[in-house]
């Protein structure tokens, strides 16, 4: 029985041995998850700041951008009346430019028609004077073959 018993406490000595490095591991790990803990806390801490920052600095862009349209908008719509303003009188001034225009388009047509007229009978008449031409060289023509055929029998 003693050695039963002589080797029930080796066996329970080495569990408590195996305990033990358990136990250390145990604490090991602990130590080390704790030291995550804190840097992951540090880190968010960080983090938050961080965000805080930006969110600040996107509420001030907000504001900054907001103030900027309504600038934009105030301008916007003083250019626009403006451009009202100055189309108004422009209509008012084309208007009547262009009656006077549409007067000169209705004597530039009688004049162009008078010139048509004028061209197609100087076109007759030059034609008529180049008929006459015609003619006449053709004549001087004939009556210089004639010549030079008459001066050739009589040598």
């Amino acid at each position: 029985m003693i050695k039963e018993l002589e080797a029930r406490v080796q066996q329970l000595t080495g569990e408590a041995e195996n305990s033990n490095l358990q136990r250390q591991k145990l604490i090991q790990e602990k130590s080390e998850l704790e030291r995550c803990y804190q840097i992951t806390c540090s880190e968010l801490q960080e983090v938050k700041a961080r965000r805080n920052t930006l969110h600040k600095e996107k509420d001030h862009l907000v504001n900054e951008c907001e103030k900027n349209m309504k600038l934009l908008q105030t301008k916007y719509d003083a250019d626009i009346n403006l451009l009202k303003q100055e189309h108004a009188l422009s209509a008012s001034k084309t208007s009547g430019v262009i009656e006077e225009l549409e007067q000169n388009i209705c004597q530039l047509k009688q004049q162009l028609q008078e010139s048509e007229l004028q061209r197609n009978q100087q076109l007759r008449d030059q034609e008529n004077k180049f008929q006459m031409e015609k003619s006449h060289l053709k004549c001087t023509y004939e009556k210089k073959v004639i010549i030079i055929n008459l001066s050739y029998v009589f040598k």
